[in-house]
């Protein structure tokens, strides 16, 4: 039995696998304080169930790695890129992990590059909404941009100059540009746009990493990805740059699933 672990910086992802039962599960990184609770937590699974190896991947995992140095670390690039590839089955491709932070990366040959990222992310969107709306639960968030018009706050580039090129009229010029002579918001209007703004900063620097590696598809990983809002975001300029994005639910899994795919992968060549 394995124990794959992705130590995200809102959420941490568990995936236990014996032969073909699988079990994933997600708890709010918030439970675990200090490293202590999480291995706290760790060591209870391990000494209650017959797991013969954990794998552990995120940004604090290696903190715990020195007094557990028969546990196997995966970098975080190599996480999602695995998981990425067993889920779509590509053998070339762009990745872009779309979590509290977005991290963009290009798998090829076996060979994971991490290429940049950028800020804009989950994180983002729950503090916005969190201290701005007054917004904390995530299903509460997913309801109010659903029910927004993003078009209500944004200045499109229609509004803003006509026509501009080959560009879509419909894509944004200015975010939020039309609150600059207003006072007068919906609550959902401004939320749709946070979740629009955040897909279109994603779109853009995904736009960017295609065009110079010269492929089509953009491959995302990670939960802000199943946000509708972001997603359109996303598309709007994948599509405006003749690119495409691939993305199923099974995806937000990607870094745990790729955690798990490494731990098999070293039992099979030892």
């Amino acid at each position: 039995m394995f124990l794959a672990i992705d130590r995200g910086l809102s959420n941490v992802d568990f995936f236990l696998k014996d032969n073909n039962e699988e079990k994933f599960w997600v708890e709010d990184n918030a439970k675990f304080v200090n490293e202590h609770d999480l291995l706290r937590y760790i060591d209870d699974l391990t000494s209650s169930l017959p797991i013969s190896k954990v794998g552990l991947s995120g940004g604090k995992s290696k903190t715990i790695l020195s007094e557990n140095s028969d546990w196997q670390y995966i970098s975080e690039i190599d996480a999602f890129c695995i998981g990425a590839k067993k889920i779509y089955g590509f053998e070339r491709g762009l990745v872009i992990s779309c979590g509290t932070g977005t991290a963009c990366a290009f798998s090829d040959k076996g060979i994971n590059s991490h290429l940049g990222g950028i800020a804009n992310g989950g994180g983002f969107i729950h503090a916005f909404h969190k201290h701005f709306l007054n917004y904390s639960n995530i299903k509460k968030i997913h309801q109010l941009a659903a029910n927004g018009n993003a078009s209500n706050v944004d200045l499109l580039i229609s509004e803003a100059v006509g026509n501009l090129g080959d560009l879509d009229p419909k894509l944004t010029a200015v975010n939020f540009g039309k609150l600059k002579d207003s006072n007068s918001y919906l609550d959902s209007d401004v939320s749709q746009a946070v979740m629009k703004m955040v897909g279109e900063s994603i779109g853009t620097i995904a736009a960017l990493y295609a065009h110079i590696l010269g492929v089509t598809d953009v491959h995302l990983t990670g939960r802000t990805a199943q946000y509708r809002s972001v997603r359109n975001g996303i598309d709007s300029i994948l599509a405006t740059a003749k690119l495409s994005s691939v993305f199923i639910k099974e995806s937000a899994k990607a870094n745990v699933i790729g955690v798990m795919e490494s731990l098999e992968n070293f039992e099979s060549n030892n």
